[in-house]
């Protein structure tokens, strides 16, 4: 039995990976995804700080879950201006 690949779905409904981020459409999809990849960044950075209890030489600190959380929406958001960025120089 073939599976679709996502490529082929996107062909044949005609949806497109290119969202314009100065619609209102994009912009709902910008903040959408930007929770999405921050509540993925907590959950990584909370295990990881979690597993600190159990090493005898690194301790857990909150200061590290907020860093890791900021730095992964700073990197989310510069991510998506800068393909909004390609995909407007090769239209």
């Amino acid at each position: 039995m073939a599976v679709p690949t996502l490529d082929a779905i996107r062909r044949a409904t005609g949806w497109s990976s290119v969202v314009d981020l100065d619609t209102e459409e994009g912009r709902t999809f910008l903040q959408d995804r930007l929770a999405f990849l921050g509540k993925v960044a907590f959950v990584l950075s909370v295990a990881v700080e979690w597993s600190q209890l159990y090493s005898h030489s690194r301790f857990p600190s909150v200061q590290d879950v907020l860093c890791d959380v900021c730095g992964a929406l700073i990197g989310g958001w510069q991510a998506a201006r800068r393909r909004g960025e390609v995909d407007a120089a090769t239209d």
